[in-house]
């Protein structure tokens, strides 16, 4: 018994041993103790970084990274089991395996995206 013991109790010693933080929208790790801009240490999305455009979504499509409509899906060829959901949003990186994208979510009235990326508004 003593023997099945001493895996856990070491395991949770080490994660009681781990520095508390978070990682950025740029995935940058910030420790608590340091905060985040001065604040308090907290989780953000693109949405509070100083450097993310406003989003508008007129009609479904996809939208570059200054905010503007560029088109719908047959200029891209994006397969329709990737396209998001009516309603939701997708960052699509175009330099990315299909296995590696973004899953859809809420939209948000801002991003911050990378070169070659766009956001896809399912409609």
């Amino acid at each position: 018994m003593r023997k099945k013991l001493l895996p856990v109790c070491l395991l949770l010693l080490t994660a009681a041993c781990q520095p508390s933080g978070f990682y950025d929208s740029h995935g940058n790790y910030h420790s608590s103790d340091t905060g985040f801009e001065g604040t308090s240490a907290r989780r953000t999305n693109a949405g509070d970084d100083k450097n993310a455009t406003d989003f508008t979504f007129t009609r479904p499509g996809f939208y570059d990274a200054s905010g503007g409509y560029v088109g719908n899906n047959s200029a891209f060829g994006v397969s329709d089991d990737f396209l998001p959901p009516a309603g939701m949003c997708r960052v699509w990186k175009s330099k990315r395996a299909l296995s590696l994208q973004d899953p859809a979510e809420a939209c948000r009235a801002r991003y911050n995206l990378p070169d070659g990326a766009y956001v896809i508004y399912g409609g």
